[in-house]
């Protein structure tokens, strides 16, 4: 007993430095068990999470992982982040990149300045990273929302040309071609059409003449195709948007990747 007696009174400050931090944690405990979680719904781009810079897009590895479902959770296993919806659009102008979009539901604490998320504040722009069992992945809020976040989409007829194309880029347009952005069907190829028109290549091999070496033009047949195809959109401030960040108006290119074939350098000529 006097040991004991001792040893308290020459360790008294570990003693009561030790029991602060039982008494810190177990009201910690307490206010986790007795606290009702606050949830708020972001949508997130896929990133490096620094909106303002150009930096890399995920690759389709990281796409096959990235799932719906996916949880983060705390260290007593409660869900701090959990994934509702992944939305994908190819991007094979840089290789096998993709623009990609989570919706996630997040366990936030609010205080004076807005809401936080792992001791972070958190709100559209900022940078946001989740370390889900088998995947770690960060990006820049787009949306968020007390709510659940629904997208309300508009179909519509959209006719695409292209000037001065090869007979193979024709060829492998296939009608019924769509594209699946992991949620839904987005775009549907109805129908494709072309006509011949001819153009000029000019061929720096030498020609030689009496006189002199000159260059020589050849005419080419080219065609200038057009694709009608059903597309699903949003409508933002009087803009017609599709897959996130294309505006679809009459004049502006399109780019998408489909099973058959990529579209690139079409033009918007009609909307119906």
């Amino acid at each position: 007993m006097k040991k004991i007696k001792k040893f308290f009174l020459g360790n008294y400050l570990i003693i009561i430095f030790l029991a602060v931090i039982v008494f810190i944690g177990f009201i910690s405990v307490i206010k986790a068990a007795f606290t009702k979680p606050q949830y708020i719904y972001v949508r997130v781009k896929v990133s490096q999470g620094l909106w303002w810079a150009n930096t890399a897009r995920p690759q389709i590895w990281m796409i096959q992982s990235l799932k719906k479902g996916l949880k983060e959770t705390d260290l007593v296993g409660n869900p701090t982040a959990e994934v509702l919806a992944v939305e994908h659009y190819p991007w094979f102008q840089q290789g096998t990149s993709y623009d990609a979009y989570m919706t996630l539901r997040l366990k936030v604490t609010e205080g004076k300045n807005g809401y936080q998320y792992a001791r972070a504040p958190i709100a559209v722009g900022s940078a946001v990273s989740f370390e889900f069992p088998t995947l770690s992945i960060s990006g820049t809020v787009i949306n968020m929302s007390n709510n659940p976040i629904k997208k309300t989409f508009e179909e519509k007829i959209v006719y695409l040309s292209k000037s001065y194309a090869l007979d193979w880029e024709y060829d492998d347009i296939m009608v019924g071609d769509k594209y699946f952005n992991g949620e839904e069907t987005v775009f549907t190829i109805l129908d494709k059409s072309a006509v011949d028109e001819y153009s000029t290549i000019l061929n720096f091999a030498p020609v030689y003449t009496d006189s002199a070496v000159s260059a020589a033009n050849y005419p080419q047949v080219r065609k200038m195709i057009t694709i009608k195809a059903k597309i699903k959109v949003q409508k933002i401030d009087g803009y017609y948007v599709f897959a996130e960040e294309q505006v679809i108006s009459t004049g502006k290119d399109i780019f998408l990747a489909l099973p058959s074939v990529i579209l690139n350098n079409y033009k918007v000529v009609k909307i119906e």
